[in-house]
């Protein structure tokens, strides 16, 4: 359990306090941004019968 929180702790200092401390990507945080205009069109599936 030691070791998991040592892993936590670098990855959140390298992700908000200082980006060249080394850390395992897997558990770096990431910034999450919801656009407004979408660039790609999503398909539409019809699944009602007629």
């Amino acid at each position: 359990m030691d070791k998991l929180i040592q892993i936590f702790n670098s990855s959140l200092q390298t992700g908000y306090i200082d980006k060249n401390v080394l850390s395992d990507a897997a558990y770096q945080p990431e910034l999450l941004v919801n656009q407004k205009k979408s660039t790609k069109k999503s398909p539409v599936y019809n699944t009602s019968r007629t």
